[in-house]
């Protein structure tokens, strides 16, 4: 396996990662303003498909052209049992976060507005599926991983540098209840391309992740999807399943590391 490359000056620095948020907020606001007369409602979800597949595409097509043409996005290819195996984590990784974002909307309550804003989401539509199962993971895992961290792992410490991208990721959702999953789910892809520096097996755990939630959120409906794991359970067995997902989650993401040591994935190191 080729040694990570070490280069202080890689392209994108923390500063300017932050500066590539502010970039992604200002696009989507150019972009929805621009879009908005063509739809009935800023609700429409081919207003938001439009709008997530411009403000997110050009956001990256403006990274690119930032950061060098010449250098690549790696698709290394990884043991097929990898994406076996996240399929578990990723559903412990629902279970865990629930806790830390209810404990949020004690300290800060979700604003009314911004639920108004998720109805979409409780109800099916060819457009919602599209944009949060296969945009979000392709466009965020290439601008997150494939450009933020992939320089963050070249300029710091490993564990800095997949610390401050999901710090970065996380703040990108823009409120702090979707932070929380964001970050979680940030820590484990960039643990991922670390140990591989391949963006599929992120793309296939924010896939699992989006997907599972969206059908999950159409299936509960408007009125339940904000009920917990822990209003239907005693305290005693959510404890419980609180302790077995982080069990497993810990587990299999052991068993990955283990795979890979026993076979490495190789890339070119072009640095």
């Amino acid at each position: 396996m080729s040694v990570w490359p070490v280069n202080k000056d890689a392209f994108p620095s923390l500063i300017v990662s932050l500066a590539i948020v502010a970039l992604i907020i200002f696009t989507t606001i150019i972009v929805s303003g621009l879009l908005v007369g063509l739809f009935d409602s800023p609700t429409d979800p081919w207003y938001l498909f439009f709008t997530y597949l411009l403000s997110f595409g050009s956001t990256l097509g403006i990274l690119m052209l930032l950061r060098g043409v010449e250098r690549p996005l790696y698709f290394t290819k990884v043991p097929a049992g990898i994406y076996i195996l996240l399929i578990v984590p990723t559903i412990a990784l629902v279970f865990l976060r629930e806790p830390l974002i209810h404990l949020t909307d004690l300290v800060y309550p979700i604003p009314e507005e911004l639920i108004e804003q998720f109805k979409p989401l409780s109800h099916w539509h060819p457009a919602i599926f599209v944009t949060l199962a296969i945009l979000a993971p392709l466009l965020e895992e290439l601008i997150f991983r494939g450009v933020i961290l992939d320089g963050f792992l070249q300029r710091y410490s490993p564990r800095t540098a997949i610390v401050w991208s999901s710090f970065i990721f996380g703040i990108a959702h823009m409120n702090p209840w979707q932070f929380i999953s964001a970050f979680l789910l940030g820590l484990v892809i960039g643990w991922l391309y670390y140990k591989t520096r391949s963006l599929w097996p992120g793309i296939f755990l924010h896939f699992l992740n989006n997907a599972g939630a969206y059908i999950a959120a159409t299936m509960l409906g408007e009125e339940e999807m904000t009920t917990g794991t822990e209003e239907i359970l005693s305290p005693v067995a959510y404890s419980m399943l609180l302790f077995f997902s982080l069990y497993v989650c810990i587990l299999f993401l052991h068993w990955i590391a283990v795979l890979l040591g026993r076979r490495p994935v190789f890339w070119k190191n072009d640095e």
